[in-house]
């Protein structure tokens, strides 16, 4: 990551478009791509973008809340792939290992670099697979599993549009494993 940030590249454009959203609504003007005129919907990244709004009006800086979000999301994923791997396969270190190093020097930071929120998206999938991964263990799921597969589900759909038919298709893989029951 460090090495990758080196250049600290320019946004790409439509990173650069979401950063502009995020500043307007950051300073209270809205979700516009001109201040002053009627909100738009050219947002996709729904959440990503409203979080970036929410570190900008805290006062970080626009382009410091990005690359934050995306190396946090970044270290967050490569450690969730470890511990889901590990907690499947508990006798093979060696392939949690391997799972969680290719992902770390993948293209996440290169996304990051470029100022893109695809490693937030990639979290908030990574963690609806894992728990859905856990309710597929259990006889009796946990109300609390539960509630935390359909929070994730949710986040991913509020991060990119996508992300619904990713939490959807998550959930109908859970309901042929689990046989409907539960």
């Amino acid at each position: 990551a460090w090495l990758r940030l080196q250049g600290l590249n320019q946004p790409a454009e439509d990173a650069a478009m979401l950063m502009r959203y995020s500043s307007h609504l950051a300073q209270g003007q809205g979700i516009v791509w001109n201040v002053g005129e009627k909100p738009v919907d050219g947002a996709t990244d729904f959440l990503f973008m409203a979080l970036v709004a929410g570190l900008n009006a805290l006062g970080v800086p626009l382009e410091g809340a990005v690359l934050g979000l995306g190396l946090v999301a970044h270290l967050l994923t490569v450690a969730l792939v470890f511990w889901t791997v590990t907690w499947i396969e508990p006798k093979n270190i060696r392939l949690a290992g391997l799972s969680a190093l290719l992902l770390a020097v993948g293209p996440g930071t290169a996304y990051t670099a470029v100022y893109f929120g695809t490693t937030t998206f990639a979290l908030a999938g990574a963690l609806t697979w894992h728990l859905a991964a856990r309710l597929a263990r259990v006889e009796v799921p946990p109300r609390a599993l539960t509630l935390g597969f359909a929070a994730a589900s949710l986040l991913t759909g509020l991060i990119r549009p996508e992300g619904v038919f990713l939490a959807g298709f998550i959930l109908l893989g859970l309901l042929v494993r689990r046989e409907g029951r539960g």
